[in-house]
C-alpha cells in the first residue's frame, strides 16, 4: 500500500492572528534581554575582574551571548527568506 506525506513548513511567521502575537512577545523579549544587557554591562564596568569570579555572572554572560547568536541567525533566516522570494 502506498501512501503519501506532506510536510509544510511556514517561513513568514507573522501570517495571520498569531503572528501578531508572535511579534508582541518577540519585541517585549527583546526589550528584557536589552535592559538585562544594559544591567550586566554596569554590572561588568563597577567589578571588572571581580565580575568573571563567580559563576553566576559568567553563565549570566554566556546567556545573553547565546541569545544575541540567536537573534542573529533569526535575522539571517528572515533576510534569506526574503532575498529567495524575490529573486
Amino acid at each position: 500500500m502506498w501512501t503519501t506525506n506532506v510536510n509544510a513548513v511556514q517561513l513568514y511567521r507573522y501570517a495571520g492572528s498569531a503572528g501578531v502575537v508572535a511579534l508582541l512577545s518577540e519585541i517585549a523579549c527583546a526589550i528584557f534581554v536589552l535592559v538585562i544587557t544594559i544591567l550586566e554591562v554596569i554590572k561588568v564596568c563597577r567589578m571588572r575582574t571581580k565580575y568573571f569570579r563567580e559563576i553566576w555572572n559568567v553563565l549570566q554572560l554566556v546567556a545573553l551571548i547565546l541569545f544575541y547568536i540567536a537573534v542573529g541567525l533569526y535575522t539571517m533566516r528572515s533576510v534569506w527568506t526574503v532575498y529567495y522570494y524575490y529573486y
